[in-house]
């Protein structure tokens, strides 16, 4: 994660010499402004570095601080705390040099702060000191460890574990010849829970809660295939254990020097306690009852030792609201072991209820349980669309019985490959295969998430994988994909390849994932083909999704899953989808929840607990409003930290338990209408199941709010997150609601008069939020539209008509005081159309501008239904504020000293302001270039903004063995900042040996004032950094200005007379559409720079295309196909920005001669898409337009005037319209090899919709 580094400033050294080893080594000395260091000029390994530093020129007590690093900036050694010293005082530090992969030299990184807690990104000064030349090396250093392999069987044979029990591990291992030293240790050690989510107050960090005695090694005298049976004591269960204590055991082998290899395996038990006097126990799965079930538990008894012993049992029942509800006391008789105390408490609401129990003189103990609804009724045994996770060892069966109780009707499986592929062909399935057996035999489907190769499968040096495409040898993947799909058909649902992974990790995370997904996905449907397939779940950022979306990816998947979203995150992964025309590809958001710490928590305390629930009601709802089609909990194996699960260790519900169960027996088949807000801060989501209405109900007003429902009924019915329901009566149809906290159900309401808020929708363009989006921040953020100062604006409204019969009405809009006033529109609404209008309006030419807040209520003619109001916001823009908001984003401009980009700090030593010559088109003069900096090293800019407004962030990146992105802050009107990091924002890998354009839109939170936006970089390499952009979003990623021209250029097929400032891209291998096979492509085959200027009468369009082989074909027929299978160019273009798709036409641009007439080149309109213009060819007579097209030196350039008259469009400032490109290449075959695109809507289908906009600008 790129967390920026501010005032850091480092000299880098590269260094590859190789020096004999010595008893002694000459020093050197460098002297800076502020201090001298000493140094030798060579080491060996094992030997220590002495670092002797002097202060000249410091003022008054500083502190010091001093690491050893390698020569690709990696920690050699921590210097220790800083240490205050003052001018003219000496310190020295002895500093170790270990054995490294790659080793060359080192060098003392020194700095100073000017307090003591002060970390190295406030540093005054930063220097470094000469480089050491190291020899030595070891060649174990060197060794690959992909070759030897370890397999821990955990299991004790199926036998239940219990404090106190021996405990037989055996081991299976590989030691490969090549990988073992002198010596080779075995190890392994075993932790208990992990703690993932601390609160603060009962747990302050991340970690295992361990035990004692759970370690043992071996050392291996000789390589080759071996196992070693380790042997441990079960140790004692923790006391905060209700039944299920955790063990995770973890192997690797060390070599000769006590070094661990660079990977490790793990493995999964656990075990029950075998102290205490009684355990609590229900019939019922995961104490889940059903609502007309009676309420029985009981006490076993164990460990007697006064058989015959009088004894009471004290019991108190509390529910989620803290109140005692039941307690009671059972008098019995202690007879034997396994003996049952039965326990039948009186509750008469529903939901999570704790039971804590007493016998005294022997122990207290306590459980939840729940009373839910029968889903299994409900459903008539059918799945839901809701779902639970299992991690890597198979559960007690109970847990799938408990899922199928609530609702929950598919797992995610996180399936470790190196677990059931740990050597080459050893492969350990038959677990796995029992384990979904049983998840079937309870209604379960499950698909596998693979993660975590093993060594073997990584062709180089084994590095850790964490959350990032991999390397990886494809004939082992095929191997096991073909291997476990065929063990297990029939067993599972399908494969998910890969959990949230990042760019980074290999020389080219797309094309390397894609491989993976193709050979996956081939593999296992040959052999299975009812296998869903399933892109990595959460991959990001954005930029990655739609870079692996344009590599073709959707081929090889059935479903792209979003993680902890919210209905605009779906909605964007949905529209990403369609824009690559994959409208089969299913959106799932397959991890979601929230995580609440139960480790030391007090039992009622954790009873209370509302985070997950409310996480539930809102996310999951906002979902399915969008369309979402499965969602899955992150939870369901049981915890006893909680975390984010929703069952304790004992397989006992928390809270959120019974708010699955409710809603899924609410929202089991329902489809959603719709989504309106009331009030302040009341939100509603509309559903229809069996012809009925279900809506969601909350709001976001801390204080609560009542809000009036138009329900059209004499009563309603209300349903808390606990299933405990209340009626409430409707005078007039009309109940007032009061809502405050947790999301309600409310059913009974006439689903006519619901419907009725959901007709009107005033459209803008939505955004996913990011991970863990709110649904807060995305539905209180009013629809927002931006006008220009004295121009007209169209507000988009949809109106959908939900009836089997008209609707008519009409629309009132409330302006700010002084503006213009509008006449009411009428509108006529067939039976279920679905229709976009615009509502219009003058902004006036004297208010400042600023947001405005209007009012849109639809009133209909039929009486029972009610009005409906819309708020707006109208965002009054002046004209400076077109375009680029981002001040010499394209760092031409200078700053006063020439020595710099204006506005941008450069430094000369890791961040410079580089010459663009030769580096591609498009460049300018200038370009930011970052070099060789082992921490990340950044520019930075600010903008003001608006709260609530959506910006778009663009940049171009080129890089080499340096991973970049860009980091982003908000600042707010309080003064609080939100930062956001390159996986939040913007991650371009290491690698991209040629230009690329990225992406990221943002939507502000209100309050938001102030935008900085950071491209960084980190690594021994570079990357260049070109056209840093931030604009208005306006529904796409793509968008570029039209500059004014007092002079028109002249159309020879030349660009020296043509503005330059907004270059469009059409440079990078993510904006590829499509290529033919063995088609091998760079910049040079296929790339090109636009560029877009107008007049009072004109738009003119020029691109230079790079094209090393050029071949045009002449248009004959009316469609223009042959043109297309040749060189050339296409523009869509749709009038009006948003508007009728109908209007929307394309134009092909060709070298060809067009056949017939006075023509030298082609300009034609395919009759398929011309908007109800001419078709046919344009420019081989007489035309209006005028065109020229000239090839030279592997270029050809594209130069068009076209009237602004035959575009429809107005000659005024601030004038959008839909645009985009497509630049097609033909390397002398009968059809075209590549093709690249710019905006979307042309491939693989005419969506004009999906344009990239373009606006008329100075």
């Amino acid at each position: 994660m790129g967390h920026v580094q501010s005032a850091f400033h480092l000299v880098l050294f590269l260094t590859a010499a190789s020096v004999p080893l010595g008893t002694a080594s000459a020093q050197q000395l460098k002297k800076t402004d502020w201090c001298e260091i000493t140094v030798p000029k060579q080491a060996a390994v094992g030997e220590t570095v002495q670092v002797r530093i002097k202060l000249t020129n410091v003022e008054g007590d500083v502190y010091l601080s001093c690491d050893l690093k390698d020569q690709s900036h990696g920690m050699m050694k921590w210097g220790g705390k800083p240490r205050k010293l003052k001018s003219g005082d000496e310190t020295v530090y002895d500093m170790p040099v270990r054995d490294a992969a790659g080793l060359q030299s080192v060098y003392a990184l020194v700095y100073f702060t000017g307090n003591a807690d002060d970390d190295h990104t406030k540093a005054v000064e930063t220097t470094s000191s000469d480089p050491v030349t190291v020899a030595g090396r070891t060649p174990q250093v060197d060794v690959q460890y992909n070759k030897s392999w370890i397999y821990v069987d955990a299991s004790a044979g199926g036998k239940q574990l219990v404090s106190g029990d021996q405990w037989e591990v055996p081991v299976d291992y590989y030691l490969d010849p090549s990988e073992h030293s002198s010596a080779t240790t075995l190890s392994i050690w075993g932790t208990g829970p992990w703690i993932d989510s601390p609160d603060g107050k009962y747990t302050t960090k991340r970690g295992h809660v361990g035990y004692r005695g759970l370690s043992g090694r071996v050392e291996l005298k000789e390589p080759g295939p071996g196992r070693h049976v380790f042997t441990f004591t079960v140790p004692q269960d923790l006391d905060l254990v209700k039944t299920y204590n955790r063990l995770l055991l973890i192997a690797n082998f060390r070599d000769a020097q006590g070094k661990d290899w660079p990977w490790s395996v793990r493995a999964e038990n656990e075990f029950i306690r075998k102290r205490g006097f009684f355990e609590i126990e229900t019939d019922q799965p995961g104490h889940l009852f059903t609502y007309d079930e009676p309420v029985r538990l009981a006490i076993r008894l164990k460990n007697l030792t006064a058989p015959g012993e009088k004894k009471t049992l004290r019991y108190q029942v509390h529910d989620t609201a803290g109140a005692k509800v039941d307690e009671g006391r059972i008098e019995f008789t202690a007879e034997q072991d396994g003996q049952l105390v039965a326990v039948e408490p009186k509750v008469a609401g529903r939901g999570v209820f704790l039971i804590e129990l007493d016998v005294p003189g022997w122990e207290k103990r306590h459980t939840t349980f729940a009373r839910i609804p029968d889903l299994q009724a409900i459903t008539q045994g059918q799945p839901t669309r809701f779902g639970m996770t299992n991690h890597m060892e198979p559960p007690p069966e109970e847990v799938w019985a408990i899922a199928r109780r609530l609702g929950l009707t598919t797992c995610r499986r996180f399936t470790n490959w190196y677990r059931h592929h740990p050597g080459p062909g050893v492969f350990k399935l038959d677990a796995l295969a029992e384990e979904l057996d049983a998840a079937k035999k309870h209604g379960v489907d499950v698909w596998l998430c693979i993660y975590d190769p093993p060594a073997f499968a990584q062709p180089g040096k084994v590095t850790p994988i964490s959350y990032r495409a991999f390397d990886f040898r494809e004939d082992v993947w095929r191997d096991f994909v073909a291997t476990a799909t065929k063990q297990l058909k029939g067993k599972f649902i399908g494969w998910e390849w890969l959990n949230e992974i990042t760019p980074g990790g290999c020389d080219d995370p797309v094309k390397t994932y894609l491989s993976m997904c193709r050979i996956g996905a081939e593999t296992a449907k040959q052999i299975d083909p009812n296998l869903v397939t399933i892109l990595a779940g959460g991959l990001y950022p954005r930029s990655f999704r739609l870079d692996m979306l344009k590599a073709g990816v959707g081929q090889y998947i059935d479903v792209l899953p979003v993680h902890y979203q919210n209905g605009s995150g779906v909605a964007e992964a949905r529209a990403d989808l369609d824009a690559a025309g994959l409208k089969h590809v299913a959106v799932w958001e397959d991890e979601s929840g929230r995580a609440r710490n139960a480790w030391g928590v007090p039992p009622l305390e954790e009873l209370q607990g509302t985070n997950q629930a409310d996480w539930v009601l809102r996310q999951w709802t906002d979902e399915l409003a969008a369309g979402c089609e499965k969602i899955i909990f992150f939870g369901g194996r049981g915890s006893a930290t909680g975390s984010w699960d929703y069952l304790l260790d004992d397989l006992s519900p928390r809270p959120v338990a019974a708010t699955l169960a409710v809603f899924a027996s609410k929202m089991f088949d329902a489809k959603p209408l719709g989504t309106f807000m009331l009030g302040e801060g009341g939100l509603f989501h509309l559903f229809e199941r069996d012809g009925k209405a279900v809506l969601v109900a909350s709001t976001y007003e801390s204080d609560g709010e009542t809000i009036g429902l138009h329900t059209g009924s004499s009563s309603i019915l209300l349903t808390d997150y606990q299933g405990n329901e209340q009626t409430v009566t409707c005078m007039g149809g009309v109940a007032e609601l009061r809502l405050a906290g947790l999301p309600v159900f409310i059913e009974g309401a006439n689903l006519d008069s619901l419907a009725a808020y959901v007709i009107p929708e005033i459209q803008v363009a939505q955004v996913g939020s990011g991970t863990s989006a709110g649904v807060a921040a995305a539905r209180r953020v009013t629809p927002r539209s931006t006008a220009l100062l004295g121009q007209e604006l169209e507000l988009p409204v949809r109106l959908r008509n939900p009836f089997e019969k008209q609707i008519t009405g009409r629309v009132e809009i409330q302006l700010p005081e002084g503006w213009p006033k509008q006449e009411p529109q009428g509108f006529t609404l067939p039976p279920g159309s679905d229709l976009t209008g615009r509502v219009a309006l003058t902004v006036p030419a004297t208010v400042p501008p600023a947001d405005y807040t209007t009012t849109l209520t639809f009133r209909f003619d039929a009486k029972n239904l009610p009005a409906v109001e819309k708020p707006a916001v109208i965002s009054v823009i002046s004209p400076e504020t077109l375009g680029n908001l981002i001040a010499n984003g394209d760092f031409e401009t200078p700053d006063s000293k020439g020595a710099g980009p204006e506005g941008w700090r450069v430094d000369g030593k890791t961040r410079f302001w580089a010459e663009a010559a030769g580096l591609g088109e498009g460049l300018g003069q200038r370009v930011i270039r970052f070099q060789d900096s082992h921490d990340y090293t950044y520019v930075s800019r600010s903008i003001p903004v608006r709260g609530g407004h959506t910006y778009l962030y663009t940049f171009w990146v080129r890089n080499e063995n340096m991973g970049c992105g860009s980091n982003m802050t908000q600042q707010l009107a309080d003064g609080s900042e939100i930062r956001l990091y390159d996986t939040q924002v913007v991650r371009c890998g290491d690698n991209n040996p040629y230009w690329q354009m990225f992406t990221c839109r943002k939507q502000m939170p209100e309050g938001a004032v102030q935008l900085s936006i950071t491209p960084l970089a980190r690594g021994s390499g570079w990357a260049t950094i070109d056209n840093v952009r931030v604009t208005l979003y306006d529904g796409t990623d793509y968008v570029a200005e039209a500059h004014r021209t007092a002079t028109p250029p002249t159309i020879d097929g030349r660009i020296d007379d043509w503005v330059t400032r907004c270059p469009i891209p059409l440079i990078g291998r993510n904006q590829l559409a499509g290529t033919a096979d063995g088609y091998r492509w760079t910049p040079d085959n296929l790339s090109g720079i636009g560029y877009l200027m107008w007049d009072a009468s004109n738009l003119y369009v020029a691109v230079r295309v790079r094209d090393d082989v050029h071949q045009s074909f002449t248009a004959v027929t009316p469609s223009g196909d042959q043109l297309v299978r040749g060189d050339c160019m296409i523009l869509g273009l749709q009038p009006a920005r948003g508007g009728s798709p109908s209007q929307a036409f394309a134009y092909y641009l060709s070298a060809a001669v067009p056949g017939g007439g006075s023509g030298k080149h082609t300009l034609f309109r395919p009759a398929d898409h011309s908007g109800g213009r001419q078709a046919g060819h344009l420019f081989r007579d007489s035309s209006i337009y005028d065109m020229a097209v000239h090839t030279e030196d592997g270029t050809c350039t594209y130069e068009l005037r076209i009237p602004l008259s035959e575009l429809g469009l107005s000659p005024t400032l601030g004038t959008r319209f839909g645009l985009s490109a497509m630049l097609i290449d033909n390397d002398g075959s009968r059809e075209p090899a590549a093709r690249m695109t710019w905006g979307g809507g042309l491939e693989p289908a005419w969506s004009p919709d999906q344009f990239g906009v373009a606006t008329l600008v100075e």
